[in-house]
């Protein structure tokens, strides 16, 4: 493939068709000037046993609808064996200009195209090691509008190293979660005040690509407060979670789940590192798993709804230290 003169191969499973290039003369199109005759992208996939070249031309997507559904067709094809650095990235210029331009042509919702592109996007946020993200600061991924514009989660944040769940080898697990099991959203007294009296959890895009609310598991006391609301995914209207990152902190590791706008994958399949596995990779008696889910905002409850699904509030115990205090450098009242 190539993508301004950077070349790659990707390559794919025998009898899976190329999609036709059309070369109509188009009926609407974009002026771009001096635009180039030369194909913008290329791929080579295998088809009936043999390699096959596929010419994706990505200005495509910018002249008439047939020609920019076609452009999509081939692209996809390609995208689960090109360089994921690159398929991010042209994505991510697709969409970005598409958001200037404003044909209004790209394909959107559910359709089949636009899914395959969120599984990619999925894919690539469990699978690509970028640590170096977390220790150079998080504008890196909060300028990846892609994962925004299809509604895919992305955990953004300065803190923290990203791990492989592959790292840990056979010390993998199942995450055992389905939709009624109590999951709980804890945060501080007045935060939970404020909950109270508008009926509402509030979601936020500080830490993710997406609006949301973030949930855990049960448990007697949090680092993020000293109040929780309980409530399940099967009131929230959530019929399954999607892998989502990891991310190690002192003693923790961090593992992510996801409620997704457009994903309905079920409670199966869902995996993290063991406990055990965990204590041996940090070498520290200590260490522990933490599930964190998640949940779109196009979940959270409205005002009229929120006592039927969420109860509460309930006391925990605040500690042994307080991740907003030690972010804020400001001093915690409610920490134990």
């Amino acid at each position: 493939m190539v993508i301004s003169g950077c070349p790659f191969v990707a390559t794919r499973a025998a009898g899976l068709q190329s999609a036709p290039v059309t070369t109509q003369v188009p009926l609407r199109p974009l002026s771009i000037p001096n635009k180039p005759k030369e194909v913008a992208l290329q791929s080579t996939i295998k088809v009936g046993g043999k390699m096959d070249k596929v010419d994706i031309d990505l200005l495509q997507a910018f002249t008439t609808f047939d020609e920019c559904n076609s452009m999509f067709g081939s692209l996809v094809q390609v995208l689960d064996d090109a360089d994921p650095a690159v398929a991010v990235l042209t994505l991510e210029g697709l969409y970005r200009i598409e958001s200037d331009v404003d044909r209004g042509q790209f394909p959107s919702g559910r359709r089949p195209v636009v899914e395959r592109i969120r599984n990619f996007l999925r894919k690539w946020r469990c699978e690509s090691p970028l640590s170096w993200v977390y220790l150079q600061g998080s504008a890196f991924l909060r300028s990846l509008t892609v994962f925004t514009t299809l509604e895919v989660p992305l955990f953004i944040d300065n803190y923290g190293k990203r791990e492989l769940l592959s790292s840990y080898g056979k010390g993998v697990e199942d995450v055992l979660i389905d939709g009624e099991t109590p999951i709980f959203h804890v945060t501080h007294s007045e935060e939970a005040k404020n909950t109270i009296d508008e009926k509402m959890l509030k979601p936020s895009d500080n830490k993710n690509s997406i609006e949301g609310c973030w949930f855990g598991l049960a448990n007697s006391s949090s680092v993020y407060g000293s109040t929780a609301f309980k409530t399940t995914l099967s009131k929230l209207g959530v019929t399954g979670l999607c892998q989502g990152e990891i991310v190690s902190y002192k003693k923790e590791v961090n593992v992510i789940l996801y409620a997704e706008p457009y994903a309905s994958a079920g409670f199966e399949g869902l995996k993290k590192p063991s406990d055990d596995a965990v204590k041996q990779a940090k070498r520290d008696s200590e260490a522990y798993v933490k599930i964190s889910i998640f949940v779109a905002g196009k979940f959270l409850p409205d005002t009229r709804r929120f006592w039927e699904v969420v109860s509460g509030p309930f006391p925990v115990d605040h500690g042994p230290f307080c991740v907003r205090e030690k972010r804020t450098r400001s001093s915690c009242k409610e920490r134990i």
